[in-house]
């Protein structure tokens, strides 16, 4: 399957542009990083367990939306992952164009340039990790599509529970952030100031077999170690790093996405969905939405 028959909005920018557009010695340095991130072991376990599927390891229950360690596949599955890695274009992969700039514009031995590769490297693993479940586990299409879809949960099995947005047709970027935390060891942030625009640091949320409330501040020998695949996934001691509550630190500049994480998303979505179900005359449907998402934040 090639890129240019899948479309994954990584980020719900209006503006992107093939990894291949970069200039030659910048393309291939990020490239050849990000393939052998793709090939690593680590990488081979977590992304052929998502086209094998929870339905390979009935009895083994948790893992799909959790940091608990999942299953080995069989080597099977393994070897279809590899394939499909073989076919993989990243030179035309789509990356947001603003990354791609400051990726560009960074100094070649400075860790500015390291936390761009870092940003596109998490590009490639979402849009790999979509087009491999979208794939080898096609949901159905709604059973009856006037009613209620929340009632019908088309939902990805695999999922970062954090990071998980209800929608009718399930939410396909739950998918990349529970692969991206199984290989690197929890969900990557960055510190882009109060201008939105900068990198100034790494963080991580998510530690060791848990998905928690903190985020975790990484120095860079252990940024370097990731994109190097020398600590996958990764392991400190999270006690000594610098760390702040996820929102707060979405209130200081730390975040992938502004309100990308779980409650915020749903609270803003609840939002957007009273008004549009006011506005259309079905305000009496609210109370149930209402109790649904709750009972879903309750989790």
């Amino acid at each position: 399957m090639s890129n240019s028959q899948y479309h994954y909005p990584y980020y719900r920018s209006t503006s992107q542009l093939p990894l291949g557009s970069l200039p030659h010695n910048d393309y291939h340095a990020a490239a050849g990083t990000i393939q052998m991130l793709l090939e690593s072991a680590r990488a081979q376990l977590v992304l052929s367990r998502i086209i094998a599927g929870p339905e390979m390891e009935p009895s083994l229950s948790g893992w799909q939306t959790s940091l608990v360690e999942p299953p080995k596949p069989p080597q099977e599955f393994i070897s279809i992952y590899l394939e499909e890695l073989q076919g993989f274009v990243l030179e035309s992969m789509p990356v947001d164009s603003k990354t791609l700039q400051q990726y560009q514009s960074g100094d070649h031995e400075g860790c500015y340039k390291r936390y761009r590769l870092l940003e596109i490297a998490c590009t490639a693993i979402h849009f790999l990790a979509v087009r491999l479940y979208q794939k080898y586990h096609p949901q159905p299409p709604l059973e009856d599509p006037t009613a209620d879809p929340y009632s019908q949960k088309p939902y990805p099995e695999i999922r970062h529970q954090k990071y998980f947005f209800y929608k009718p047709s399930g939410d396909m970027k739950a998918v990349g952030f529970w692969v991206e935390a199984q290989i690197f060891g929890g969900v990557i942030l960055f510190d882009r100031g109060l201008s939105g625009d900068e990198c100034k640091s790494v963080w991580l949320h998510g530690r060791t077999r848990e998905y928690g409330k903190e985020v975790y501040q990484l120095p860079d020998d252990a940024v370097s170690g990731l994109l190097g695949q020398k600590y996958l996934p990764l392991e400190l001691v999270w006690e000594e790093l610098p760390h702040r509550s996820l929102a707060a630190a979405q209130q200081e500049g730390i975040y992938r996405e502004f309100n990308l994480a779980r409650i915020r998303e749903y609270h803003n979505f609840l939002t957007v969905c009273q008004r549009s179900r006011r506005n259309s005359g079905f305000a009496e449907d609210i109370e149930l939405l209402e109790k649904k998402i709750q009972e879903a934040l309750n989790k």
